[in-house]
């Protein structure tokens, strides 16, 4: 059930996810497996989130961040300070964010989770230059787009590379920002990513 869940949520079909995840959650706790228990708090945020309900989604990080710590589930901990923290952001408070973002992203990289640090990082950049602290957030970008790079994650690496275009437009480079966007733009390309090549051309 939390499998199947899972799959739905990362695929960004909500309702689909909610059943199974809410199943999932009930067997665990059932059977005191914290750990399946808050996998599935994780999942059922992001679902819950897909479907608009944001106040619903940002109780279920919280819980999930509370609920990891306590069992020392470190990595399902960071994932609730992700979400946590895009709640932060979506409501305007940065400096919580980002507070929220680097102490995920301290948890992923001691845990050797590039994959997951990657998303911390892009997040940490946004806070960042919302909050005018343009050396991080090009710090952030940058190592993420390494990161990707390495994993060969185009999405993730073509995303950062369209924020470091964002940032080069802000502050005055346009020429360079271009360079950034045609290059973002063909990366989503061959990701089949067409939305985003398309958002990357516009910029």
């Amino acid at each position: 059930l939390l499998r199947r869940g899972s799959m739905h949520a990362a695929l960004g079909s909500g309702r689909e996810a909610e059943q199974p995840l809410r199943e999932a959650m009930e067997l665990a706790t059932a059977a005191s497996d914290t750990a399946v228990v808050c996998a599935a708090l994780r999942w059922l945020a992001v679902a819950i989130g897909y479907q608009g309900r944001f106040a619903e989604a940002c109780s279920l990080y919280a819980t999930l961040r509370q609920r990891a710590e306590a069992a020392s589930l470190d990595e399902l901990e960071a994932w609730g300070m992700v979400g946590t923290g895009y709640c932060a952001e979506t409501a305007g408070e940065h400096d919580a964010a980002r507070s929220d973002f680097l102490a995920a992203i301290d948890i992923f990289a001691g845990l050797g989770r590039p994959q997951a640090e990657l998303f911390a990082l892009n997040s940490y950049g946004n806070a960042s230059a919302h909050l005018g602290d343009y050396r991080s957030a090009f710090a952030s970008y940058e190592r993420a787009a390494v990161l990707a790079a390495g994993l060969d994650n185009l999405f993730l690496q073509a995303m950062a590379i369209n924020n470091l275009g964002t940032l080069d437009f802000q502050l005055g480079d346009p020429g360079r920002a271009a360079a950034r966007f045609e290059s973002a733009a063909a990366m989503f390309g061959r990701d089949g990513n067409r939305r985003e090549q398309l958002n990357s051309r516009a910029n």
